[in-house]
């Protein structure tokens, strides 16, 4: 079963995700980490629930669903995610020493696809700036 907050916040973290790879002489447009630092804490719970989740049931999740990339099983990886989100969250706040790489989308990206398929009704249910507004 999908959770659908986490699927929803998957859909705008791809286009994000697609959109730096289309681009990929330019960093991420500022709508796109105004997206990822506004949401914050949504983010950091989906990532936190998969990485609190057994490596077992991590694999289980990778063997029945394809999109999930299998070299983020191991709970060593979800720290990736969390600092770029964190990254994002600082380039809002102003801290202009901080920045967000296509990379760092990407990580993200890879983190919420085992996100759609965990229980996380202790999540946010808004997004804000949901659907993200990318430039062309």
């Amino acid at each position: 079963m999908l959770n659908s907050a986490a699927a929803a916040a998957l859909v705008d973290i791809a286009a994000i995700d697609k959109w730096c790879y289309d681009h990929p002489a330019s960093p991420p447009p500022p709508s796109a980490i105004m997206y990822i630092g506004r949401n914050r804490e949504a983010l950091l719970c989906f990532i936190g629930l998969v990485e609190q989740l057994a490596e077992s049931n991590r694999t289980a999740l990778q063997s029945q669903h394809v999109d999930i990339d299998g070299s983020t099983v191991s709970a060593e990886f979800f720290s990736i995610p969390r600092v770029a989100v964190e990254s994002a969250y600082e380039v809002v706040r102003g801290n202009e020493l901080a920045e967000l790489s296509s990379d760092d989308v990407h990580m993200i990206h890879r983190a919420m696809v085992y996100a759609q398929y965990v229980d996380a009704a202790d999540c946010f249910d808004d997004l804000v700036l949901s659907p993200v507004q990318l430039p062309r």
